[in-house]
């Protein structure tokens, strides 16, 4: 079976009683947003790294900046911090009763990637090992 043809089934079958209305089209394009932002998010974190600071100091500096993904969920931050520190990209140690960040070796390789002007190193780059 060629490509067009699993195409024409599928379309015949599969998607006879699917509809892709606008708020279904709003849905996913909302999806793709913050993803972004999310991605962005996980930039920022490696940046706001490079010193040591706790959630709650980039916590007040995402507000600061503006960042809309953490004035909809502050809860995402910290998401995003666990994820940064199980790629080792970031490393959370326990000082006087309070978790701070600081980026790691490999998230300190990593950012010098991803800042450099040409060609665009993907996201999903900074968790290959």
């Amino acid at each position: 079976m060629d490509l067009k043809t699993l195409k024409q089934a599928m379309q015949k079958h599969t998607f006879q009683d699917m509809q892709f209305d606008e708020s279904k089209q709003k849905a996913v394009h909302t999806k793709i947003q913050q993803h972004i932002s999310i991605e962005e998010l996980k930039y920022a974190l490696l940046g706001l790294t490079q010193t040591e600071k706790s959630g709650f100091e980039l916590t007040e500096l995402m507000h600061m900046r503006g960042e809309q993904a953490i004035y909809q969920n502050e809860g995402l931050l910290y998401q995003c911090l666990h994820e940064l520190e199980a790629a080792e990209l970031i490393t959370g140690l326990w000082k006087n009763g309070e978790k701070v960040y600081f980026l790691s070796k490999k998230g300190h390789k990593q950012l010098a990637l991803t800042q450099r002007p040409i060609g665009g190193v993907k996201w999903k780059a900074l968790y290959s090992k």
